[in-house]
């Protein structure tokens, strides 16, 4: 089961993201990278499979809800937030 939502957490996340290079880190520690690889390599990572799941039910909402939890962690931005070009990638 948790093969299969990693699986479509990954095919979620690479379609969504199409500039950039962003790797994406799951709950098992299996990692994943989405985007053509310009810019600045960012890091992220999903603590647990649950996190995983409630992002993949509702991302709108889980996604606020999963960040103010701490289940979903930066892990590598250093200039990101403060690139204007990194933000164009979000839209």
């Amino acid at each position: 089961m948790q093969y299969l939502l990693e699986f479509l957490l990954q095919f979620f996340l690479s379609r969504f993201i199409r500039t950039g290079s962003i790797t994406f880190t799951t709950g098992d520690s299996r990692s994943f990278t989405c985007g053509d690889g310009t810019g600045e390599p960012v890091a992220a990572r999903f603590v647990s499979a649950a996190a995983e799941h409630r992002f993949l039910l509702d991302p709108e909402l889980a996604f606020g809800e999963i960040d103010t939890d701490a289940l979903f962690v930066m892990e590598k931005v250093r200039s990101w937030t403060r690139s204007p070009s990194a933000w164009r990638n979000l839209t």
